[in-house]
């Protein structure tokens, strides 16, 4: 059964350390810290633009509180520090997601979170989308 989707959570794993570039390493804190039954995202892109992948789709994610219902996550590998390669398949996959699902809000955690997340993801996510794909419809 497919959950009804609304929005796109863009998110960044706050690390710059090379050693945490891989959604392996994000599990492993999501579930051995956390308690949780798997990574709280759905989509993981490392800093060589690699896309690795969380949870199902069709899985609630664990990764905006209050927004997890009807959301797709997804964490890029950095804090100070992206590549254009993420940029680009950030707004790839965001495209694909739309092509799919219709969906046009694309925000970042801070936009639903501003109080305890106020940096995440540390980038213009709107502007980084449109700039890598100009035909995405974001609201």
């Amino acid at each position: 059964m497919m959950r009804t989707l609304k929005r796109i959570i863009v998110h960044h794993s706050a690390s710059d350390n090379p050693k945490h570039d891989d959604i392996s390493i994000i599990r492993d804190w999501h579930v051995k810290e956390n308690g949780w039954a798997d990574v709280g995202y759905h989509f993981f892109i490392k800093s060589d633009g690699t896309l690795q992948y969380g949870r199902e789709i069709w899985r609630v994610g664990s990764h905006c509180r209050g927004h997890n219902m009807d959301s797709i996550g997804i964490c890029l590998h950095g804090d100070k520090h992206f590549s254009r390669e993420q940029f680009a398949e950030l707004a790839q996959l965001c495209w694909q997601i739309q092509i799919v699902t219709q969906i046009t809000e694309i925000r970042g955690h801070s936009y639903y979170d501003h109080k305890n997340k106020p940096n995440c993801p540390g980038f213009d996510v709107f502007g980084m989308i449109k700039h890598y794909n100009p035909d995405i419809k974001i609201l």
